[in-house]
């Protein structure tokens, strides 16, 4: 599966994400998990 960088915040504050859910890590830290609704890519937050 590959990996890209996505724009800075900077230049995109915003983004609309569907079919969104929350995983939480076995160290505990949770992340928003969904899709790009202009293009449909992959979304994971940090």
């Amino acid at each position: 599966m590959p990996v890209w960088s996505v724009a800075c915040v900077d230049t995109e504050p915003e983004l609309s994400i569907s079919d969104w859910q929350i995983l939480e890590t076995q160290n505990g830290s949770r992340h928003f998990v969904g899709s790009d609704v202009r293009d449909y890519s992959g979304r994971v937050s940090t």
